[in-house]
């Protein structure tokens, strides 16, 4: 039998080229950087100028978030003098979306240009040295969601249907990262991001089980986004906000509001945080395009 592809990559890039067709009529100037804004990071929005709106609702191949914290909508802003567009909520694979829909936003921001991806999530800390509120850079992932974006991709021509994941969070944008938290003062946790299917937070022995194979936090988003991204070569830098600590630490329940409570918690100067790394990231991508 041969292979089952479930989806052309050829098609998809040319879905996505239309789609950024479509917005860029409303805005001629090619943005650098891509934003994703998870839970616990809308705050970001308020610190930049937003100079035109999509809701997901109007853009072709887009589809709506239904979880609550993730607003659905395309901004292109400005920070400072640079041009950024913003995804403001993504959607989930535990709402029923497959991966290659869950990362079409991703494959939309390539077609736009920007070259920097910078994605934000919520995660429940492993690690038993976090706390409620860390801001977490990820360094690496392990991938335990059951599936990859790039299964069943049919590559197109000129593409492998392999990928490197050497590096996949660039080196340059954490140690920019690493400046920039030092000198706002934040306090910066570093380590490895689990990724699970979800939707169910996780047993106490997952949690035992997760941090014995080397976790710092685990979610139910990113990685697939973050996958897409790498292969679409642009420079990938991942945050996280430690929303709750593992089921087995402490003898709360979890749920979606109390997450949200604690998110909103040190929101500003996770914005900060953002506002001031993102434009350094453009510099120094700059200076190795030289």
């Amino acid at each position: 039998m041969g292979l089952h592809y479930l989806f052309e990559e050829t098609q998809e890039l040319d879905r996505a080229r239309k789609t950024a067709s479509y917005i860029m009529r409303e805005f001629k100037e090619r943005p650098r950087v891509g934003v994703v804004l998870g839970s616990g990071w809308g705050e970001f929005v308020k610190e930049v100028k937003v100079e035109k709106s999509f809701n997901y609702a109007e853009l072709q191949n887009f589809q709506v978030p239904s979880v609550k914290g993730h607003k659905g909508e395309l901004l292109f802003a400005r920070m400072g003098g640079l041009p950024a567009v913003i995804l403001s909520g993504r959607i989930h694979s535990y709402e029923g979306y497959p991966l290659h829909q869950v990362t079409f936003p991703i494959r939309v921001l390539s077609q736009l240009g920007v070259e920097i991806c910078v994605l934000t999530n919520a995660s429940g800390g492993l690690n038993q040295t976090f706390r409620a509120g860390d801001t977490l850079l990820v360094t690496d992932h392990i991938n335990l969601m059951g599936v990859d974006p790039l299964r069943g991709i049919r590559p197109a021509p000129e593409r492998s249907p392999f990928l490197d994941q050497r590096n996949i969070y660039h080196p340059i944008c954490a140690d920019v990262v690493r400046r920039t938290a030092s000198s706002l003062s934040i306090p910066l946790r570093e380590g490895v991001y689990i990724a699970l299917s979800g939707p169910c937070y996780e047993t106490a022995a997952e949690v035992h089980m997760l941090r014995t194979l080397g976790g710092d936090a685990v979610g139910m988003s990113t990685v697939p986004e973050v996958i897409v991204a790498h292969r679409e070569r642009l420079w990938v830098c991942t945050l996280s906000c430690i929303a709750n600590v593992g089921s087995d630490m402490r003898n709360v329940d979890l749920d979606h509001e109390s997450v949200l409570a604690v998110l909103r918690k040190g929101a500003k100067s996770r914005a900060q945080l953002l506002i001031q790394a993102i434009p350094l990231m453009v510099e120094e991508r700059d200076k190795q395009n030289k």
